[in-house]
């Protein structure tokens, strides 16, 4: 048996590399600018990169491309969190109707590790992810009340 391509596929495969390259270069736009906002010295993300990797004393933070116009972003507390604090956490993991959840679970070091995926549209601005993202580090530091 002998597969034909129609001619609808070629159009098909030139949108989908279309959308692609446009969600790589969002979120390279996106990393590059909360990695910025942080501090971190080299900023510049290509639209090539699919993980960005930073590291500091107390805290690892991964973005990763993902499939299907999504961004995916992890927190890892290598700083240590109290472990009266890891059941509330783990607890905030439950089902929600919000378009970003974070989900926190324990590493196989026993360090804690949040995590979630984001949209790479224009619904994403690279503040909101910022803001989103520095909540969660001052909220399992037990610097600011839980709100996410």
């Amino acid at each position: 048996m002998h597969r034909h391509a129609s001619p609808i596929e070629p159009e098909k495969n030139a949108a989908r590399d279309a959308a692609a390259s446009a969600h790589a270069e969002r979120f390279a736009s996106l990393v590059g600018a909360v990695l910025q906002r942080w501090g971190v010295e080299s900023t510049h993300v290509s639209s090539n990169e699919e993980v960005v990797e930073a590291v500091s004393d107390e805290l690892e933070v991964a973005f990763a491309l993902g499939e299907s116009g999504m961004g995916f972003a992890a927190l890892t507390f290598t700083g240590g969190v109290a472990a009266s604090d890891l059941h509330y956490w783990m607890k905030r993991s439950g089902p929600s109707g919000r378009i970003v959840k974070p989900v926190f679970a324990l590493d196989e070091l026993g360090r804690l590790v949040c995590w979630f995926m984001f949209p790479l549209d224009d619904s994403t601005e690279p503040q909101r992810l910022t803001e989103l993202l520095e909540a969660l580090v001052s909220q399992v530091r037990g610097e600011a009340p839980a709100s996410i």
